[in-house]
């Protein structure tokens, strides 16, 4: 006999996946969150991200504290504002970083699969594909995560990778 899975119904779905477990778990909102910072940097430097770079998007984004301060400011110059009067946003970056770094790259096979985001053959740079990835943007979760890598994106394009990484006390 073999038995059956229970059937859950739409809702029950979507609560279900919205756990706070699911947001840092989730492949494809991660896809969507490295795709939507690499469109936002594309749109400033057209060299496309560096892939350095892109390993802190899920770190910053996905970090409670980290996002709330993102979400917090606007402007191109916003990134040193952040860094300077919310050093708890760089705490244990690093080890973030690394802690996170197989569900990044997977998240960005994800995205270089669905033609979000494109890899430069010299470079090995970033480049936003053919369209952001498709997700559900309705619960506010989400919608926070998806403008806090919108901003870093444009943030990381203006600042650029050594004084990024300086900014937010990371080793090269």
């Amino acid at each position: 006999m073999a038995s059956e899975l229970p059937v859950l119904s739409e809702a029950a779905n979507r609560d279900v996946l919205m756990t706070p477990a699911d947001l840092i778990q989730n492949d494809a909102l991660s896809a969507a969150i490295l795709a939507q910072a690499v469109h936002s940097f594309g749109g400033r430097d057209k060299g496309g991200m560096p892939l350095l770079l892109c390993t802190t998007i899920l770190p910053l984004v996905l970090h409670g504290q980290s996002s709330q301060q993102i979400n917090r400011r606007r402007g191109d110059s916003a990134l040193f504002r952040v860094a300077e009067e919310n050093p708890r946003v760089s705490a244990g970056l690093e080890a973030r970083v690394k802690a996170m770094m197989q569900q990044t790259f997977d998240a960005l096979n994800v995205a270089l699969a669905t033609n979000c985001v494109v890899m430069e053959s010299e470079t090995r740079n970033l480049l936003p594909g053919s369209d952001l990835f498709p997700i559900d943007a309705g619960k506010p979760e989400v919608r926070a995560k998806l403008r806090a890598a919108n901003r870093l994106g444009r943030w990381f394009a203006v600042v650029g990778l050594p004084q990024t990484y300086a900014l937010l006390n990371l080793r090269m």
